[in-house]
């Protein structure tokens, strides 16, 4: 229940936006926190997350841990695909702690001893397996040296590319932020501060589905640093949507007193 945004401006940037509401799933419950939802995982890439807060913490602390092995700085492709594989890690391990642990197995043990199990306990064993969810969304943004990248991750460990479209979103505001891009006209050939107005927008249209806080955090990510827009600027941000929404009310009002001089009645094919 929350909402992440990346678009890319150009060639040379892109933009991360998300919200501060936070799911835990035991207990169920969620709540706006001062933290931001999007981290850094080198200076010119971040990792935005929908779903359980707790379950990135160990995927961020072992790529973070991987990435600076490599002798070379990584692209974003490279660090997209280490995150991948912590999240296939950590949703293994989570994934017996929930399941196997309460029968006293591992995955290895599990595979190792389930001939000796009777039939119908496999099959309920493999079948809660396969449809278990880590309940977590990952997007990855970043730039290298061949431009801008948006990267999503989700259970069990699939991973896409959305560099040809140029935006992605995720949370339950998903298709809120993505009508919103699709209503703009977006391209991959838009400004940055374009990109960055459509991105507020967006964010700022997603706060209509359920879960969706409205405190906001704005990224924009280039192949040496990445920059945090700073209170007052998101602020002025605020200002110019709020008078963005009041044009928008007055065009439909207007367009509702239109309506109601016409003669519907009238018009051929219209019952009366």
């Amino acid at each position: 229940m929350t909402i992440c945004i990346a678009a890319m401006a150009g060639k040379e940037h892109v933009m991360v936006a998300s919200d501060r509401m936070v799911t835990l799933n035991f207990p169920s419950t969620e709540f706006e926190q001062n933290a931001s939802k999007t981290v850094s995982v080198t200076v010119n890439c971040v990792a935005a997350t929908a779903g359980s807060a707790l379950a990135f913490t160990p995927i961020l602390e072992q790529a973070q841990s991987t990435l600076q092995q490599d002798k070379s700085p990584p692209n974003i492709q490279r660090i997209a695909e280490v995150i991948r594989q912590c999240y296939i890690v950590a949703r293994n391990a989570k994934l017996e702690q929930d399941i196997l642990a309460k029968i006293g197995l591992n995955m290895q043990t599990f595979y190792q001893a389930n001939r000796t199990f009777a039939p119908e306990i496999v099959a309920n064993v493999v079948q809660a397996m396969n449809q278990y969810n880590l309940n977590l969304s990952i997007i990855v943004a970043g730039v290298d040296t061949s431009g801008p990248h948006i990267y999503r991750i989700d259970d069990p460990g699939r991973i896409e590319s959305f560099d040809s479209i140029g935006h992605c979103s995720v949370g339950s505001g998903e298709l809120h932020a993505i009508s919103t891009f699709i209503a703009n006209d977006y391209d991959l050939n838009l400004d940055l501060d374009h990109v960055i107005a459509m991105v507020y927008d967006a964010k700022k249209r997603s706060e209509k589905a359920q879960g969706v806080g409205e405190e906001t955090d704005l990224y924009v990510i280039c192949n040496d640093r990445t920059v945090k827009l700073n209170d007052a600027t998101i602020q002025k941000l605020n200002e110019i949507h709020n008078k963005k929404t009041e044009q928008e009310k007055k065009v439909v009002a207007d367009l509702e007193e239109l309506v109601k001089k016409l003669d519907i009645r009238s018009l051929d094919g219209v019952e009366k």
